[in-house]
Parts: C-alpha cells; sequence; structure tokens
C-alpha cells in the first residue's frame, strides 16, 4: 500500500492527475487517511477528476475522523465557505481547532483570520496576531502576508514597517504571490523601504507569472499612466486583459474604459460596456458608475435614463462619489430639480470636487 501511495504522489508531483487521483483512490479505499485528503483534494479543486465539494467533504470526513490534520482543516474550510456542506462557522471552528492542536500551520492561519473577523467565535485581534505568529514561525506564507499588512497598517497592532518588510520578504522567499505584490506596493509607494519603481515591477510581474491578478492590474496602470516605465497602452491593455480574465472586477473596469477611451485598442463601446457589465456584476461601483454613464449617453447600449439612474444610484450605495455628480446632472436634464438639487448638494460635502465648486453653486443658485 505504501508503494502505490508514493506512486501516487510521484504522478501527482508530475501533474499526471488523472492517474493519480485513481491510485489515491485504490488507497483510500483501503482507509488510508492521507490518501483520503488527496482524493477530497482533487475532488475540491477539480484535479483529475470533475469538481463535487459534496465528494470532496465525503472523503475529508473520514480522514479527519482518522486524525488527519490536513483533512481537519480542509474540512473546517468547507464548513467557513458552505462548500459541500451548510455553512456553518461554529464547525469550521471546531474543525480548525482539531487540526491547530496536531500543529498544522494552515488551519492556524484560517483560524486566526476566524478571529481577527469575528466569524464563528468572538473578535480577538489579539489572539488573531498569536495565531499568523505560530503559523509564519512555523513556515505558512500566507500567515506571513497577514502579519504583514497588520504591521503595515497599524490597526490592530501598533506599526511598525520593518517588521512588515520582514514578514513579506520571508513570503517572497517562500515563493508567495500576494508577498511578493505588497512588497512591490512598498517600493512603490515608498512604505518601509525606499522608493524603487525598477523594484516594484521586477516584484509584480514575478508574482503576474505566479497568477496573481493584482499585481497584472498595477502593471497595467504603470504602463497606461506611465509609471516607472515608459507610457503604453498596448501593453496596459495587455495587462488589463489578463487580471481580467482572473476575474479582477478592477482590471475587468479599467480594460472596460480603455476600450471606450480607445486606449491601446480600437475604440468599441459594445466591449466597454460588455466588460463594465461583468465588473458590476461583481459589485465593482466604479464599473456601476460607468455603466450609467452608457446608458445616461446611449454608448453601447440604447439611450436608457432609467437605468443610468439605476446605475448611478447601486455605485453611490456603494461609495462611488463620481456617479452623484452624473446623477444630479441627469436629474436636471430630466427636469426632476428637487433630486438634482439633493445630489449637487452632496457633491459639495466631498473635497474631491473642489474644481467644480463654483459650477455646481451656480447650478444651485438656479433653481
Amino acid at each position: 500500500m505504501k508503494d502505490l501511495f508514493e506512486k501516487a504522489k510521484k504522478n501527482y508531483d508530475k501533474k499526471k492527475y488523472n492517474k493519480a487521483f485513481k491510485l489515491f483512490m485504490k488507497c483510500a479505499e483501503q482507509d488510508d487517511k492521507e490518501a483520503m485528503w488527496y482524493v477530497g483534494n482533487c475532488y475540491y479543486n477539480g484535479i483529475g477528476i470533475e469538481q463535487d465539494y459534496e465528494k470532496a467533504v465525503k472523503w475529508y470526513k473520514p480522514a479527519a475522523e482518522l486524525g488527519n490534520s490536513a483533512a481537519m482543516n480542509s474540512l473546517g474550510k468547507c464548513y467557513y465557505d458552505g462548500n459541500g456542506v451548510e455553512q456553518n462557522y461554529e464547525k469550521a471552528i471546531e474543525w480548525y481547532k482539531k487540526s491547530v492542536e496536531r500543529g498544522n500551520s494552515d488551519a492556524m492561519y484560517n483560524l486566526g483570520n476566524c478571529y481577527y473577523c469575528g466569524n464563528g467565535v468572538e473578535q480577538d485581534y489579539k489572539k488573531a496576531i498569536e495565531l499568523y505568529t505560530k503559523a509564519a514561525e512555523d513556515g505558512n506564507s500566507n500567515a506571513m502576508v497577514k502579519l504583514g499588512m497588520c504591521y503595515c497598517d497599524g490597526e490592530v497592532v501598533e506599526e511598525d514597517l520593518e517588521k512588515a518588510i520582514e514578514w513579506y520578504r520571508k513570503s517572497v522567499e517562500l515563493g508567495n504571490s500576494d508577498a511578493l505584490f505588497n512588497l512591490g506596493d512598498c517600493y512603490f509607494y515608498n512604505i518601509g523601504v525606499e522608493q524603487d519603481y525598477e523594484k516594484a515591477i521586477e516584484l509584480w510581474k514575478d508574482a503576474a507569472e505566479l497568477g496573481n491578478s493584482s499585481s497584472m492590474l498595477s502593471l497595467g496602470e504603470c504602463y497606461y499612466y506611465g509609471e516607472g516605465v515608459r507610457q503604453d497602452y498596448a501593453i496596459a491593455v495587455e495587462w488589463y486583459a489578463q487580471a481580467a480574465e482572473l476575474g479582477n472586477s478592477d482590471a475587468m473596469t479599467r480594460l472596460g474604459s480603455c476600450y471606450y477611451c480607445g486606449d491601446g485598442v480600437k475604440r468599441d463601446y459594445e466591449k466597454a460596456v460588455e466588460w463594465y457589465k461583468k465588473s458590476a456584476d461583481l459589485g465593482n461601483a466604479d464599473a456601476m458608475s460607468s455603466l450609467g454613464n452608457c446608458y445616461d449617453y446611449g454608448d453601447g447600449v440604447p439611450q436608457n435614463y432609467e437605468k443610468a439612474l439605476e446605475w448611478y444610484t447601486k455605485a453611490i450605495e456603494k461609495g462611488n462619489i463620481t456617479a452623484l455628480y452624473d446623477i444630479a446632472m441627469l436629474y436636471d436634464t430630466l427636469g426632476d430639480f428637487e433630486n438634482a438639487k439633493k445630489y449637487f448638494n452632496k457633491v459639495l460635502e466631498f473635497e474631491e470636487f473642489e474644481d467644480m465648486i463654483d459650477e455646481v453653486k451656480e447650478k444651485l443658485a438656479s433653481y
């Protein structure tokens, strides 16, 4: 059985997933708890077999009950996310704690997140930091990133940029793409290190190669605005597109804007709307505001003031302030001066509209 399991692992490591899955299954059917966990993982991630969360849970449970700490953590994650089982934070905590007791650093990190967010337990930042620290000291790269973020923003621990950089660097050494992205941010924005655009871009490119969409977006912004590199809209579009395909809503919005303005691509209002809609469906407020503009002016879609108002309103509810001015102007166009006044007055509350104050005051005076 041991030889069969080792053969399965070798195939798995060589990315011969179909063969590996079949071999793991043979071992799992003989109550090999580690093989059970692998089978669960294959089902969970759709590796070598069609993705099936319920079947993943079916294999995680017996492995966890037989004492496999990785399976305990995985089962906890299923309960936490509601994948394959009904979401249940209390059960997630229960399995995370059992896994932590056996020294599993992934479970320490996940349990730390529960205490950090107050999900299933009373919010306790001190406990969260303790768990992150223990996991990080055990070599967990995600916990290292989280600690770096905590020391960087100084909200739950005293700000210590030196420690933040130290943890990011340790995580980078382990190939963590989020750490590469965050350390790149530090170099780009002069946070705890001397500003170095070249180093930032190098780190972001390394992260992008690992599939980090945030880094792809940042690279797109560099090329779009010519920061740290020669301005090149076409290359910016390439990076935005890569990030957008990975589900990054900000990149979708930026890509939509490139199509809308014809920056780096041929102007195409319909494609702009397509990307704005994808991003808006993910809750992106900027995309909602841009969709409002499209319906307002009839760009890429038939002009529809009702839908424009709908998208402006959604954007405002999500915190987008640009839509405040746009919706005020639309209400003015529609002759609804009461609502126009309401939103123009809101515009005056934000310093971002400083250059437009005289124009807005003039509008208000005309009612």
